[in-house]
């Protein structure tokens, strides 16, 4: 009786033409799965962490009122003295970052020209947001005025120039300052350089008459940390009429569809496997049938049903391993490649008002290589063992007459 393995390596390569059309179908729905999953992770993260660091934090303090009208950024609810409670927040084990920071609503105009548009009032120096990077004209310092690209090319504003800045106030009136610009930002995300500017939280405050509040406390975590157990230590901290929210209470789920999106796309590219699957099941149908005389003869030399069944297992899962194993693995290596260089969509996202930075970082741990090779690998056996199962059944007789 042959060795199996031997025995399937000589027939796979009878008809090699067919033998790399088929290990080629393979590859290629490997490596759109492998590369895929990459992609759309990196949408999906790309898409969550714009969220945590411009909009809510891995979890976000505010008043009550504001938490309730947060759409409307009421700069009149704001809490005041905030200096202890950062300082407790900061030393709470698994906290790795606290930010103070003021979002309104403004009207921002040179001369004639004049925009709505959000304001931010942050520490400029922060590392969360990391400006310094982010400059595409002028100096970072620690107060001034950052203007976003998108929205200084529609004011036609530049560094140096001056601006009006007219805004609602925390006592419910009207004020404005003028201020010049120190430096011109692009972060990336079109939605953002769109209508965004960056202001120290000195001006900020003197522009809404908030004297040393601030709307909203942001906190960031350690990969590691627990958010149910975090937010139970800083409930117990927090002091009364303010609130604590996690990112899926501030965008009324929107957090966790983003989430749940991954194995959507699992279970999508899935199926393209299992659709690229059917060219083994055409290939190893092909062979069965061509070689219906040698199955005959086999079997009237003593090679058992389980024999049979072996070596056209083996032959279809020798192909899929090869297509399978070189594909999973050249898609591999292009996400790693493309979270280096990263995949530019400016052409197709710069007028889109969507959280996606035109940049898109694709990712893939190695769990995804093993899933993806394991995948074709199981599904190209399975697909295999179909019509190795009928090749099985045949009576040598019967295989023998084939013509």
């Amino acid at each position: 009786m042959p060795d199996p393995i031997k025995f399937a390596m000589r027939n796979i390569l009878r008809n090699k033409k067919r033998t790399l059309l088929t290990a080629f179908s393979i590859f290629t729905a490997s490596v759109i799965v492998t590369f895929g999953i990459g992609f759309f992770n990196g949408i999906c993260n790309g898409v969550m962490n714009n969220y945590v660091d411009y909009s809510t934090g891995n979890l976000k303090v505010t008043t009550a009122l504001y938490a309730k009208y947060e759409r409307f950024l009421p700069v009149y609810e704001y809490i005041e003295n905030s200096g202890v409670l950062v300082s407790n927040l900061s030393s709470i084990p698994g906290v790795s970052s606290v930010e103070e920071r003021v979002r309104f609503g403004i009207i921002i105009g040179r001369g004639e020209k004049s925009e709505p548009a959000t304001g931010i009032g942050i520490d400029l120096l922060s590392r969360k947001f990391n400006l310094e990077k982010k400059l595409t004209g002028g100096k970072l310092e620690d107060e001034g005025l950052y203007v976003c690209s998108g929205l200084a090319e529609k004011l036609n504003i530049k560094t140096g120039d001056e601006i009006l800045l007219a805004a609602s106030t925390a006592e419910r009136g009207l004020n404005g300052i003028k201020l010049r610009i120190k430096g011109i930002i692009r972060t990336g995300m079109s939605m953002f350089d769109k209508h965004a500017f960056f202001i120290d939280l000195q001006n900020t405050r003197k522009l809404l008459k908030m004297k040393n509040g601030i709307t909203e406390i942001f906190i960031f975590t350690d990969k590691n940390s627990g958010l149910a157990g975090l937010k139970e230590k800083i409930n117990k901290i927090l002091p009364p009429g303010l609130v604590l929210r996690d990112p899926d209470q501030q965008t009324g789920g929107l957090y966790s569809i983003f989430e749940s999106l991954n194995y959507a796309m699992y279970f999508i590219l899935l199926l393209m496997l299992m659709l690229a699957s059917f060219v083994i099941v055409n290939t190893m149908v092909m062979a069965v049938y061509e070689r219906m005389k040698e199955i005959g003869t086999l079997k009237a030399l003593g090679m058992t049903d389980r024999g049979i069944f072996l070596n056209f297992t083996l032959e279809g899962a020798i192909i899929g391993c090869i297509g399978g194993i070189s594909g999973g693995l050249s898609g591999y290596l292009l996400v790693i490649y493309s979270s280096i260089k990263g995949l530019n969509f400016s052409a197709m996202l710069k007028n889109r008002d969507i959280p996606i930075g035109i940049i898109i970082y694709p990712w893939a741990g190695a769990d995804v290589l093993f899933a993806a090779v394991g995948m074709a690998i199981v599904i190209t056996v399975i697909s295999s063992a179909i019509p190795a199962w009928q090749a099985r059944k045949l009576l040598p007789a019967e295989a023998l007459r084939y013509h």
